[in-house]
């Protein structure tokens, strides 16, 4: 284990090649700090460098080159604000409206003394917020109770200071998403992702802020001084109130979901489960399914998150 300096750097995790070609890239896993550092230092200044956001305690059986998504070690989680309103389908907006919300959550976070670090990476902000505590989730279940606790504290937070539209919703505790290794270039945007202090975040417009980018930094600038504990919920189906029935062998189910393999963004699809059997409980705002297979989906207010 390495360290950012401000959360730990566990192994194995995984990276993202992407060929100079332009063609699609694709994972590999790191084992060790040697392997990351050698995998960075060889495109750093080059190109655009990715890993996980989290390292895990397992790989995948049988070939154990990739590693199990559902046994991340949970330091923190990162919030993602890009010149998109993904409260209006990912619809374009001007640098201006992340940059608003940004400001507004950092003075929220430093009223309430929450430490948190923000790096400007050339198109937006990326929001590290480390937790209190470390979570370890073995199971697909666990996991979704840590992700479900973490949307339920950032909606709190919004009710708070209002609305954040930019804020991608796909990212904070992804456990199989890529994200920018900080002080990292940005190939596409010509520029480095480089860490703010408070001042940085409230006086300096975009055209300043692309300036600062285009000379590499290290380290990170600490804000606020008390880490976030998370509430994570317990489990809200209990032994016995769930029941199996027969369902046909394809069932619609029509919904707004989030991918985050894909583009990051709400899209309405119709959903077809095509196992035979499946346990489900379903109230006026809520239907939980999970499949043999051990697959959770919830529904919730007409948004299906699937939780992997």
């Amino acid at each position: 284990m390495i360290h950012l300096g401000f959360v730990p750097i566990d192994f194995p995790r995984e990276v993202l090649e992407l060929p100079s070609s332009g063609a699609k890239g694709w994972r590999r896993m790191v084992r060790n700090a040697e392997e990351l550092e050698s995998y960075w230092g060889g495109k750093n200044g080059s190109g655009n460098v990715y890993f996980t956001a989290y390292g895990y305690t397992q790989t995948q059986a049988p070939k154990h080159h990739r590693v199990n998504y559902n046994t991340p070690l949970i330091h923190h989680f990162v919030m993602d604000f890009d010149c998109k309103d993904f409260k209006a389908k990912g619809a374009d907006v001007p640098f201006e409206k992340p940059h608003e919300e940004v400001k507004r959550l950092h003075n929220y976070f430093m009223g309430k003394q929450i430490e948190h670090y923000v790096w400007f990476s050339g198109g937006g902000f990326h929001l590290w917020i480390p937790l209190a505590q470390t979570l370890s989730p073995k199971t697909g279940n666990e996991l979704s109770r840590i992700k479900y606790s973490g949307r339920l504290l950032m909606n709190q937070w919004e009710k708070d200071i209002g609305t954040l539209r930019c804020n991608d919703p796909t990212v904070a505790f992804d456990t199989s998403g890529m994200i920018r290794i900080p002080n990292s270039y940005n190939a596409r945007r010509e520029c480095w992702s480089v860490p703010l202090t408070s001042d940085d975040i409230n006086n300096l417009n975009h055209q300043q802020l692309i300036e600062k980018a285009q000379e590499p930094h290290k380290g990170y600038i600490t804000l606020g001084s008390e880490r976030v504990k998370l509430q994570v919920i317990k489990n809200k189906i209990k032994e016995g109130s769930v029941k199996k029935i027969d369902l046909p062998t394809y069932k619609r189910i029509t919904c707004t979901f989030s991918l985050a393999w894909r583009k990051r963004q709400w899209v309405e699809a119709i959903l077809l489960i095509e196992q035979d059997t499946y346990s489900y409980r379903i109230s006026q705002t809520e239907c939980v399914c999970s499949s043999p297979a051990g697959r959770l989906m919830t529904l919730q207010k007409s948004r299906m998150y699937p939780l992997l």
